[in-house]
């Protein structure tokens, strides 16, 4: 009966079912993910020009090590469970489900966490809930809304005590608070570590804050108009309505368009609101944001990423189909090499017996 299996049908079918493989990994790698409410501390850029970017199933992913251009296919998974992530130079942070502030250490040696950060994400704490990272501290609000100050040995220190705080930022050497009440407060580095009372009270009726051009800062109201404080602590009147949400150097207004700030005419000091694009569900910057449809935005990339991603079994699966070629073919070659050194000696074989 004629052997029907061979070693070259199982070798066939071995390298079809790992090309189908590949090809539904590629496929659900491109294939739009529809993206409803985002965070913007979802994503961040590193300081070698990477990016951390928390995947819709909670993944904490690395895109583009190198911070070349291209589509970031090549992606590495840093954390599971993670809801927020921040970097600031060398230092990069992240939030996982249950509340635990991690930290690591990036390509560049970090200013903040100097002496708390290794290699490996380390736990700094428990009970956070929102994380910004500034060029010599770290601000945390805990899950009591409660604002702790981080130094460079990753030791907390409260702030604003008997303040409920809803968002904080560090824009330039300042840190900007945003009570539950709508407060907005500024403190300086001096006074960073000894945060408290109203000494730095700005304005009421504020809902947000964040970095716009040129030294200035925007300021979201509660009732959806942004405000500038073009000296960082004056606020300004209103310059724009409809505003839904706040980033860095930009701004997504109702309608989910992204608008980014840009200087104005010649010798003018203003800044001017520019459209960018459409359909944006959150934006960490005017240059990194994520649309409805699940794909990433960032102007070093030439193409969007997909924050979509696979179980690692697809990567470990096409590294033991490597590993079976490699051995399949060093195989092959060592039977041909000692089959040529048998062909080789007999007739030198032939000639000893006749001898």
């Amino acid at each position: 009966m004629k052997k029907w299996v061979n070693g070259k049908t199982l070798n066939l079918i071995w390298n079809v079912i790992l090309v189908l493989l590949l090809a539904v990994y590629l496929f659900r790698l491109f294939l739009p993910a529809e993206v409803g409410e985002a965070d913007p501390s979802a994503m961040t850029q590193t300081s070698s020009g990477g990016l951390l970017v928390v995947t819709p199933g909670k993944t904490l992913v690395r895109i583009g090590d190198d911070g070349g251009a291209g589509p970031y296919l090549l992606r590495r998974t840093v954390m599971d469970h993670v809801r927020a992530v921040a970097s600031y130079e060398g230092a990069n942070v992240a939030i996982d489900l249950d509340g635990r502030l991690w930290g690591w250490r990036g390509e560049f040696a970090p200013s903040v966490f100097s002496q708390a950060l290794t290699d490996r994400p380390t736990q700094l704490l428990e009970g956070a809930r929102e994380v910004t990272i500034g060029s010599r501290f770290a601000a945390v609000i805990t899950e009591d809304e409660e604002l702790l100050i981080l130094d460079s040995g990753g030791d907390p220190v409260p702030g604003m005590e008997g303040y409920r705080v809803k968002t904080c930022r560090f824009l330039g050497d300042a840190l900007y608070v945003v009570t539950s009440d709508g407060g907005l407060y500024r403190f300086g580095p001096e006074a960073i570590l000894t945060l408290g009372g109203t000494g730095g009270h700005i304005a009421d009726g504020v809902a947000d804050v964040n970095a716009a051009e040129g030294g200035a800062v925007q300021c979201l109201m509660e009732d959806g108009t942004v405000r500038l404080l073009p000296d960082g602590q004056t606020l300004g009147e209103p310059i724009y309505e409809r505003a839904r949400a706040l980033c860095t150097r930009g701004l997504i207004n109702r309608d989910d368009e992204l608008l980014v700030w840009k200087a104005g005419a010649r010798n003018s000091d203003a800044i001017i609101l520019q459209p960018k694009d459409t359909g944006v569900a959150a934006a960490s910057s005017g240059s990194l944001y994520l649309k409805h449809n699940g794909r990433l935005y960032w102007d070093g990339m030439d193409l969007p990423a997909s924050v979509n991603t696979l179980s690692p079994i697809f990567r470990d699966l096409l590294c033991v189909w490597a590993v079976v070629k490699i051995g399949l073919w060093w195989g092959k070659r060592k039977g041909a090499a000692g089959g040529r050194a048998e062909g080789a000696e007999a007739p030198m074989g032939e000639w000893n017996e006749r001898g």
